[in-house]
């Protein structure tokens, strides 16, 4: 349902886009029908490749199955049971050996071995040859050596390596894959007996397993000479289809599709008395080919999708130049000035006259904020000469009169206070940006002192500066704001230890400017905050003057050398230093 709503979508704005009427839009149709045929042929000619492959391969996978199965079989009977034949009968010494093994009994046999070891360093525990041929070929299951002439036998097993004499009739393996040899005499080349080697069926499923996916789809099945199955590899084969394989057992040729309904390819070869057939299932070669074909369509489809995409980007890039242009000019009509046409994609001529409006309305912008700023200023300067017309003589003489009146009533605390708030006054109306180290500690002893007489015996201050600093000139307010922060923050008033020191320093070629209290300090995450916010660059300065306003004041008058550092602990006070360089 989603997939037919986006569909939907998008065939409306293709068929919006091409009925625009754009010679552009008419060759975008024109080439995009080109594309998509190309690409369905190339689509449709790779699939009929690919059917057609997995077909020959399908064929040549049976073929080459087979002939590798039928290899590993003749190598089990001509290599293995040759080799475990000769192990166990190849000379005389090793066939009487095996025969004393299964004629005499236990202790006897053990005695004859063991005199055969003294007289001539040959003797061998049969028990050992069994064990060393189950060890050398692990793929075998089953061994068993039987004598005409004797109702018993000998059977080993990987269950028992050593061998067992059976006192029971031999009765020869079925449903295994087993492989007969006979044992000749030696001495006489007469037919003695028979040796029976019964294989593992994992010495074939691993066939399977080391030739990939391909041939693990491949059922194969092998059946003895009375047409029993002893071994088969299945990948579901039903059971009517089973029964159709026995009843054409002995056709050595491809056996006709009628016979299986036509659903499987089919290959039949004979291996000294074993019937081997392999087939492959067409419906699984039809579903790989299937599975094969759809990341083509899938692929093809997308590369159709991408080139659309592209084709559409591309053609419709002047059409939507042209409209970005009609759009940025009608925003300017509308007294939008910040309005731009977007040049990255522009091409040409397009990209010239983007660029001519885009220049316009800067320069049209500009021009209107030189006009806003400059009446600003002049409202402000219109403000400031009102507010310079108070003449601060007045105040000052006002505050004097005060000061004399108190000294007059011998109220010498009031005169002094009254004289500390008209000098911190003074030192603030005044025009100066800067002022000396000297005078700025002045000014800020003052403030200090004026709390002080507020809160009596609650405030101690110590100030000092070194030789050659009183004149050093800094820029008005560095010292004060940060002093003015301890009282407002950090003074605790309900103790009557309260201080606070400022000491200026030469340091080498640095000043060192340090402000020191005992407050209430700052929280470990007040305090990382804090620095932040000094590290912080293109800080754009308030209204209201802090820490860092005072820092970036600082670094504007005395560059970016300079440097601020602030160290609390919660309740134990603040610290700053400024390191100047000179």
């Amino acid at each position: 349902m989603l997939f037919m709503k986006s569909w939907d979508l998008m065939k409306k704005k293709w068929s919006n886009f091409f009925n625009r009427g754009f010679l552009i839009n008419q060759l975008m149709m024109l080439y995009s029908l080109i594309l998509v045929m190309i690409v369905l042929i190339i689509m449709l000619g790779l699939s009929l490749f690919m059917v057609n492959s997995n077909f020959k391969e399908a064929k040549s996978s049976i073929e080459n199955v087979s002939a590798e199965l039928a290899t590993s079989l003749r190598n089990k009977d001509s290599n293995v049971v040759s080799n475990i034949l000769g192990e166990v009968a190849i000379t005389p010494t090793h066939y009487k050996n095996m025969r004393n093994y299964l004629l005499m009994d236990q202790q006897e046999y053990f005695e004859t071995v063991i005199d055969e070891w003294h007289e001539g360093g040959t003797g061998t525990f049969f028990q050992d040859v069994m064990r060393t041929i189950f060890s050398n070929y692990t793929d075998v299951k089953s061994i068993d050596i039987v004598f005409d002439d004797y109702d018993y036998y000998i059977h080993g097993d990987q269950s028992r390596v050593i061998g067992k004499k059976q006192t029971k009739s031999f009765v020869k393996p079925t449903k295994e894959l087993t492989f007969v040899r006979s044992i000749r005499d030696p001495s006489s080349f007469q037919i003695s007996g028979a040796i029976y080697v019964s294989f593992t069926e994992d010495s074939l499923t691993s066939f399977y397993n080391s030739h990939g996916e391909n041939k693990k789809e491949i059922n194969t099945f092998i059946f003895d000479s009375h047409d029993k199955l002893i071994y088969g590899h299945e990948k579901g084969i039903p059971e009517k289809d089973l029964n159709q394989l026995k009843k054409s057992m002995k056709e050595n040729s491809w056996i006709s599709e009628e016979d299986l309904d036509k659903q499987y390819f089919v290959k039949l070869i004979s291996v000294k008395d074993l019937s081997m057939v392999t087939l492959l299932e067409k419906k699984q070669v039809r579903w790989n080919s299937f599975m094969q074909i759809i990341p083509i369509f899938v692929i093809g489809f997308s590369v159709i999708i991408l080139l659309l995409v592209i084709l559409n980007k591309v053609f419709k890039r002047y059409s939507s130049q042209m409209e970005q242009i009609v759009q940025a000019t009608n925003q300017v009509s509308q007294v939008n000035l910040k309005a731009q046409v977007d040049t990255s994609t522009m091409q040409l001529e397009l990209k010239d006259l983007a660029d001519a409006i885009n220049q316009m309305v800067v320069n049209l912008n500009k021009y209107i904020e030189d006009i806003y700023y400059l009446e600003i200023k002049q409202r402000d300067a219109h403000m400031r000469a009102l507010q310079s017309q108070i003449n601060p003589h007045f105040l000052y003489n006002t505050l004097e009169y005060i000061r004399m009146y108190a000294l007059s009533n011998q109220q010498n605390e009031l005169a002094d206070v009254v004289y500390a708030f008209s000098a911190l006054l003074r030192n603030n109306i005044t025009q100066e940006k800067t002022t000396t180290l000297k005078e700025e500690l002045d000014f800020c002893e003052k403030y200090v002192y004026l709390y002080q007489m507020r809160y009596p015996d609650s405030i101690a201050y110590h100030f000092v500066v070194d030789d050659g600093l009183d004149k050093f000139i800094i820029p008005k307010f560095i010292i004060q704001p940060l002093i003015e922060n301890y009282f407002v923050h950090g003074i605790d008033y309900e103790r009557q230890d309260n201080a606070i020191s400022v000491k200026a320093r030469q340091m080498g070629t640095e000043v060192e400017i340090q402000i020191t209290d005992n407050g209430l300090g700052m929280t470990q995450e007040r305090l990382i905050e804090v620095n932040d916010k000094l590290n912080e660059k293109n800080v754009v300065l308030q209204n209201s003057i802090g820490i860092s306003n005072v820092y970036q004041r600082i670094k504007g008058f005395f560059g970016e050398s300079t440097e601020m550092r602030v160290t609390s602990e919660e309740n134990k006070g603040v610290s700053i230093v400024i390191k100047i360089e000179q």
